[in-house]
């Protein structure tokens, strides 16, 4: 590796991990909060379904909208449609704060609204992630109420939204972004085919017996590479001589990814796992050039 501007790199980390939430922070963070709301609360609802098909948490516990809601059968029944197929659905919300805490929870299920090809199988799907999602979604509330018994600032926001779609592929992704005495980012993401009704796996892409963990790994490297020397601010866990044995030095077969509207591969990972901490959550598109010999999906 380069030789590279170590002092600058130094107090980036030192800058990240002694970052404190204070007071002054605090108070900052939950006005913008409290803005958002008293924005959105002068929004018809529906309106605001439609621009962002999230609904901002407003009540004191978490609930779950009933089925039964006049109003809300008429909102579902308003909300955009994905690929024909399914629409997002608001279904847990949650918010909390005090002195010191700070929770914004607002998550959707998926919902079928097709009767056409591969119904079945979609539905399936649906349950099979919304399953997900909420398991997901009360263990980050639960940490959350357990933490406030400990001393000092914390905050936990999480949130689902549909990030890629195209005729092929649905894209939902989940983050949750908890901080205490710094931040951590987690995000999950959901790949569904449009034409089989089925969540994929990175496999699924390409065609058996392939090496695409060690295709796309090079070019991962290649790009953490070039990265680092275009910019003394990046940097990766790669070609490292103190600590060699955390080097980034391949995907795996779960390893975080979707599949953009451009119908590009895209790898993500969480905070922490190829890269300092300061840099937060990291994502590789990978050129289609790259895979065209493998790819079949």
């Amino acid at each position: 590796m380069e030789e590279r501007d170590k002092e600058k790199i130094d107090f980036l980390k030192q800058d990240y991990e002694t970052v404190l939430m204070n007071e002054e922070q605090l108070h900052r963070m939950r006005d913008a909060m409290e803005k958002g709301r008293e924005e959105k609360r002068g929004m018809k609802k529906i309106k605001y379904i439609r621009n962002t098909g999230l609904v901002a948490a407003a009540a004191l516990v978490l609930v779950a909208l009933p089925n039964t809601s006049a109003k809300i059968a008429e909102a579902m029944g308003n909300m955009p449609v994905f690929g024909g197929v399914f629409q997002a659905v608001t279904f847990r919300e949650y918010h909390y704060e005090d002195e010191k805490h700070l929770a914004d929870v607002s998550v959707s299920k998926l919902e079928t609204v097709s009767e056409g090809k591969a119904v079945e199988a979609t539905k399936n799907t649906v349950d099979e992630i919304n399953a997900e999602i909420e398991k997901y979604t009360e263990r980050y509330i639960r940490q959350f109420k357990a933490d406030m018994k400990k001393d000092g600032y914390q905050s936990l926001q999480i949130r689902s939204e549909n990030i890629s779609e195209s005729d092929r592929y649905f894209v939902l992704k989940l983050t949750a972004v908890q901080t205490e005495a710094d931040s951590y980012e987690v995000s999950r993401f959901y790949t569904i085919d449009l034409n089989t009704g089925k969540r994929i796996a990175l496999a699924d892409l390409f065609a058996k017996d392939s090496d695409y963990i060690g295709v796309i790994s090079e070019n991962i490297k290649a790009q953490m590479r070039e990265q680092m020397k275009s910019s003394e601010d990046v940097d990766y866990m790669i070609d490292s001589e103190d600590f060699p044995e955390d080097d980034f030095k391949s995907i795996k077969e779960d390893t975080n990814f979707y599949v953009n509207d451009k119908n590009e591969v895209v790898i993500c990972f969480d905070q922490g796992d190829v890269a300092p901490m300061y840099m937060g959550s990291v994502e590789f598109v990978i050129p289609s050039e790259v895979l065209k010999n493998i790819r079949v999906n």
